[in-house]
């Protein structure tokens, strides 16, 4: 497979935002309401991702056969927000190497968990990285969330 992993800058910052928004209104928004799909939209324009990037965001792209496939957004140091694969890359590991890539990266800062607001979509995908659920399906904005935690280690 070849894969690229690399942070996010400002030539990739629309293309990573269309992948990331076209993979969200395909799967994630009919569990959001209207409230909640214009709040993520605002949430992953490509200046807002940039803006978290500049103030301490991990953000890192994939980049499979020359093309934007992935992404994962780490804030807080601690906290993924953000973790898309293309529909048409999906199924091929892209999504594991950035995890494993992002977890590289946090545990240079001695973490020792890492946690997610899951859409119900990705809850399975989450369940299979060894994320556990730590509460019940709750709307936060207008976005259907279930808390998640990963632990670094086990």
């Amino acid at each position: 497979m070849e894969l690229t992993i690399i942070k996010l800058n400002k030539l990739m910052a629309k293309e990573v935002s269309s992948l990331v928004k076209e993979t969200f209104d395909n799967y994630v928004a009919k569990d959001y309401t209207k409230e909640g799909v214009k709040t993520y939209h605002n949430y992953i324009s490509p200046e807002a991702m940039l803006e978290r990037s500049n103030n301490g965001a991990l953000i890192l792209v994939a980049i499979y056969n020359d093309s934007i496939a992935g992404m994962i957004e780490i804030i807080n140091n601690n906290e993924i927000s953000l973790f898309y694969v293309d529909s048409k890359w999906q199924k091929l590991g892209i999504g594991k190497e950035l995890f494993i890539e992002a977890i590289r990266r946090v545990k240079n800062n001695h973490l020792d968990s890492l946690t997610v607001k899951a859409s119900v979509f990705a809850e399975k995908v989450y369940s299979n990285l060894g994320f556990a659920r730590t509460g019940e399906e709750t709307v936060d904005n207008g976005m259907t969330v279930i808390p998640m935690i990963y632990r670094i280690g086990e």
